[in-house]
Protein backbone atom coordinates (compact mmCIF):
# COMPACT_ATOMS: atom_id res chain seq x y z
CA UNK A 1 0.00 0.00 0.00
CA UNK A 2 1.78 3.68 -0.91
CA UNK A 3 2.43 5.58 2.14
CA UNK A 4 0.54 8.96 2.91
CA UNK A 5 2.02 12.13 0.66
CA UNK A 6 2.48 15.58 2.14
CA UNK A 7 -0.85 16.30 0.13
CA UNK A 8 -3.11 13.67 1.82
CA UNK A 9 -4.27 13.08 5.32
CA UNK A 10 -4.80 10.18 7.67
CA UNK A 11 -8.09 10.73 8.40
CA UNK A 12 -11.32 12.64 7.58
CA UNK A 13 -14.48 14.63 9.25
CA UNK A 14 -17.66 12.17 9.53
CA UNK A 15 -20.13 13.51 12.15
CA UNK A 16 -21.99 11.26 14.49
CA UNK A 17 -24.86 13.13 13.10
CA UNK A 18 -24.44 12.25 9.47
CA UNK A 19 -27.10 9.78 9.41
CA UNK A 20 -29.92 12.59 10.15
CA UNK A 21 -28.50 14.65 7.61
CA UNK A 22 -31.28 14.74 4.85
CA UNK A 23 -29.09 13.84 2.22
CA UNK A 24 -27.84 11.08 3.38
CA UNK A 25 -31.20 9.80 4.71
CA UNK A 26 -32.21 9.75 0.59
CA UNK A 27 -29.08 8.48 -0.43
CA UNK A 28 -29.96 5.43 1.49
CA UNK A 29 -33.53 5.21 0.59
CA UNK A 30 -32.52 5.07 -2.60
CA UNK A 31 -29.73 2.77 -2.43
CA UNK A 32 -29.54 1.29 0.93
CA UNK A 33 -25.75 0.67 3.04
CA UNK A 34 -24.44 0.42 -0.50
CA UNK A 35 -24.91 4.68 -1.26
CA UNK A 36 -23.60 5.18 2.53
CA UNK A 37 -20.80 3.06 1.83
CA UNK A 38 -19.96 4.66 -1.26
CA UNK A 39 -19.85 8.03 0.06
CA UNK A 40 -17.44 6.77 2.81
CA UNK A 41 -15.11 5.17 0.65
CA UNK A 42 -15.03 7.98 -1.96
CA UNK A 43 -14.48 10.79 1.34
CA UNK A 44 -11.65 8.70 2.46
CA UNK A 45 -10.09 8.36 -0.94
CA UNK A 46 -10.12 11.82 -0.84
CA UNK A 47 -8.54 12.60 1.78
CA UNK A 48 -5.89 10.00 1.51
CA UNK A 49 -5.05 10.86 -2.38
CA UNK A 50 -5.37 14.53 -2.54
CA UNK A 51 -6.25 15.73 0.73
CA UNK A 52 -9.51 17.12 -0.67
CA UNK A 53 -10.51 15.52 -4.32
CA UNK A 54 -10.58 12.72 -6.25
CA UNK A 55 -10.69 11.93 -9.93
CA UNK A 56 -13.95 9.84 -11.04
CA UNK A 57 -12.21 7.45 -13.86
CA UNK A 58 -12.61 3.96 -14.42
CA UNK A 59 -10.80 2.76 -11.68
CA UNK A 60 -12.42 4.61 -8.74
CA UNK A 61 -16.06 2.71 -10.38
CA UNK A 62 -13.63 -0.57 -10.55
CA UNK A 63 -12.51 -0.39 -6.88
CA UNK A 64 -15.78 0.81 -5.98
CA UNK A 65 -17.90 -2.19 -7.53
CA UNK A 66 -15.39 -4.76 -6.67
CA UNK A 67 -15.28 -3.13 -2.47
CA UNK A 68 -19.02 -2.95 -2.03
CA UNK A 69 -19.86 -6.31 -4.20
CA UNK A 70 -22.52 -3.56 -7.20
CA UNK A 71 -21.37 -3.55 -10.88
CA UNK A 72 -19.92 -0.46 -12.02
CA UNK A 73 -23.35 0.53 -13.79
CA UNK A 74 -24.70 0.96 -10.19
CA UNK A 75 -21.94 2.50 -8.95
CA UNK A 76 -21.85 5.66 -11.74
CA UNK A 77 -25.67 6.12 -10.64
CA UNK A 78 -24.75 6.14 -7.37
CA UNK A 79 -22.01 8.59 -7.79
CA UNK A 80 -24.40 10.78 -10.00
CA UNK A 81 -26.60 10.54 -7.41
CA UNK A 82 -24.69 11.50 -4.44
CA UNK A 83 -24.10 15.03 -7.09
CA UNK A 84 -27.23 15.93 -7.57
CA UNK A 85 -27.69 15.37 -3.77
CA UNK A 86 -24.78 18.14 -3.20
CA UNK A 87 -22.75 15.66 -1.23
CA UNK A 88 -19.98 16.31 -3.76
CA UNK A 89 -20.20 19.30 -6.01
CA UNK A 90 -22.48 18.71 -9.16
CA UNK A 91 -20.86 21.46 -11.15
CA UNK A 92 -17.04 20.42 -10.60
CA UNK A 93 -17.82 16.83 -11.26
CA UNK A 94 -19.53 17.54 -14.55
CA UNK A 95 -17.09 19.83 -15.69
CA UNK A 96 -14.04 17.76 -14.65
CA UNK A 97 -15.00 14.48 -13.45
CA UNK A 98 -13.71 15.20 -10.06
CA UNK A 99 -15.63 14.65 -6.81
CA UNK A 100 -14.48 17.07 -4.15
CA UNK A 101 -17.13 19.05 -1.86
CA UNK A 102 -17.34 22.44 0.10
CA UNK A 103 -16.74 20.52 3.39
CA UNK A 104 -13.52 18.69 2.71
CA UNK A 105 -11.86 21.46 1.23
CA UNK A 106 -12.43 23.77 4.31
CA UNK A 107 -11.35 20.95 6.56
CA UNK A 108 -8.14 20.71 3.72
CA UNK A 109 -7.84 24.44 3.96
CA UNK A 110 -7.64 24.60 8.39
CA UNK A 111 -5.27 21.38 7.55
CA UNK A 112 -2.67 23.25 5.67
CA UNK A 113 -3.17 26.10 7.44
CA UNK A 114 -2.19 24.38 10.55
CA UNK A 115 1.20 22.63 8.86
CA UNK A 116 2.23 25.36 6.79
CA UNK A 117 1.32 28.10 9.19
CA UNK A 118 -0.42 29.94 7.00
CA UNK A 119 -3.54 32.18 6.53
CA UNK A 120 -6.30 30.22 5.16
CA UNK A 121 -7.33 33.01 2.85
CA UNK A 122 -3.57 32.62 1.32
CA UNK A 123 -4.40 29.21 0.45
CA UNK A 124 -5.45 28.27 -3.15
CA UNK A 125 -6.78 25.22 -4.02
CA UNK A 126 -7.95 23.43 -7.34
CA UNK A 127 -11.61 22.67 -8.13
CA UNK A 128 -11.85 25.55 -5.35
CA UNK A 129 -15.28 25.92 -3.70
CA UNK A 130 -14.21 27.54 -0.23
CA UNK A 131 -13.08 30.72 -1.82
CA UNK A 132 -16.54 31.07 -3.24
CA UNK A 133 -18.18 30.51 0.16
CA UNK A 134 -15.71 32.49 2.04
CA UNK A 135 -16.10 35.78 0.12
CA UNK A 136 -19.70 35.84 0.28
CA UNK A 137 -19.79 34.81 3.97
CA UNK A 138 -17.59 38.37 4.15
CA UNK A 139 -20.43 40.54 2.11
Amino acid sequence: MARLGKDSLNFFQLETSIVFDPRIRKLMRKHGTVGFSAYVFVSALASYENGYYVDHNDLLEENLSEDLGVDETTVRAIIEYMCQLDLFDLCTWEKHKVLTSASAQSAWKRHLSKRQKAKLEDIKLAYSLVEQIEVSMRV
